[in-house]
């Protein structure tokens, strides 16, 4: 059950810091199966009908907007390029639990599903060399992460649809570093640029432009 809460408290997360109306989160029975429970914002819709929560919570309103409990099946599935092996819900077909995409090209992403989508925590392999690991939502890297580039600098913050947005810091090659804001995957709004060799820039940015600052040695 302690798994279940921290589910449902890290799904509550994601849905303060997006514009949607509700997440649905897979939440583990005493079976073999999960059972689907729709989070819905406070003031929001639940995008079901006639189908009555079954908990309030602090604003949030929960639905069971399925009955029956979902059964997962492990599998190994080959496409023309690609190869799945991992756990898929034996109602749809669809990749659903935690399980490894395999791409052609090198990429691989290892983690959990819901409905075909990466959905939770998991880590992406590009071909490029670079890493991800942290939250996905609707297939998208959205929650806490940890980005790393191969030349060997690292974002640490947060996502929203893909994009860098909200407080992050990310740590260059050299040994400088960036502490702030970031907007649609720029630095924008207030942050301090630490220099490796002792100095900072302090103030707003625009775009990852500096805009309004102040040098300190």
């Amino acid at each position: 059950m302690d798994k279940n809460n921290s589910l449902i408290s890290e799904a509550q997360k994601k849905l303060a810091s997006s514009e949607n109306n509700f997440v649905d989160v897979p939440i583990m029975d005493e079976g073999d199966g999960l059972t689907t429970v729709r989070i819905v914002a406070p003031g929001k819709s639940s995008g079901t009908s006639g189908i009555p929560p079954f908990k309030t919570c602090s604003g949030y309103t929960y639905y069971k907007i399925k009955s029956d409990i979902i059964t997962l099946k492990y599998t190994t599935e080959t496409y023309t390029n690609d190869t799945y092996e991992g756990e898929i819900k034996v109602s749809t077909g669809k990749r659903h639990g935690t399980g490894t995409y395999k791409c052609k090209d090198g990429e691989k992403y290892v983690g959990q599903w819901v409905d075909g989508n990466r959905e939770g925590k998991g880590t992406y392999y590009f071909a490029s060399g670079n890493q991800y690991e942290g939250d996905w939502m609707n297939d998208k890297k959205h929650g806490q992460g940890v980005y790393t580039w191969k030349e060997g600098h690292t974002y640490t913050g947060r996502y929203v649809n893909d994009e860098r947005n909200g407080y992050g810091v990310e740590t260059y090659k050299n040994g400088d570093r960036y502490e702030g804001n970031f907007e649609n995957d720029k630095k924008s709004g207030y942050g301090i640029y630490y220099w490796e060799s002792g100095g900072k820039w302090e103030g707003q940015w625009k775009d990852d432009e500096h805009v309004s600052s102040c040098i300190i040695f």
